[in-house]
């Protein structure tokens, strides 16, 4: 499928709302939560959004921000299915933070999300693997292409200690 004009002004928008999440929940949480905020690099083509770090420890962090919510996770396997680049799932970085939140006019920037996770991207490599063949195939098309994912269901990544629900 050929990408539209619509589609790459419903990305842009998607980016904004994305960037107004990071600055308006993601990054008040950290500080909140006593994490220091090392580099941001939202807003730059990166592996991961920020570096936090905390009791000395650095941690890799990709932001998750999504306008629903859903009782799964679709893991990114391949980025692009024409160019065959990975997905997220296969780029370094050391946590997923998740976060929903269900838009509904008159919804703001600041409004915080009805959902938030920790995902450990190790374990969930390792589950995606061990687990490929069971997981429901999801192919979406977003502004770069048309991405294939797999469905992870929350309970299981619970369950199974690779995600932790925090709000």
């Amino acid at each position: 499928m050929l990408e539209t004009e619509t589609s790459k002004q419903d990305w842009d928008a998607f980016l904004k709302w994305e960037k107004d999440k990071h600055d308006n929940f993601f990054v008040p949480y950290y500080k909140e939560n006593g994490f220091e905020l090392i580099k941001d690099f939202v807003g730059i083509n990166w592996h991961w959004d920020v570096e936090i770090k905390k009791d000395d420890k650095i941690l890799r962090v990709d932001e998750k921000a999504r306008q629903r919510e859903y009782d799964d996770f679709l893991v990114e396997v391949f980025q692009c299915l024409k160019t065959g680049k990975i997905g997220w799932l296969y780029k370094p970085k050391d946590i997923y933070f998740y976060a929903s939140w269900e838009i509904m006019s008159g919804s703001t920037a600041i409004d915080p999300p009805n959902s938030a996770y920790w995902i450990n991207s190790h374990r969930l490599i390792d589950f995606v693997v061990e687990n490929f063949d069971d997981l429901e195939s999801v192919i979406s098309e977003k502004g770069y292409g048309l991405t294939y994912n797999k469905k992870a269901k929350w309970d299981d990544l619970i369950y199974l200690k690779i995600a932790q629900k925090i709000l």
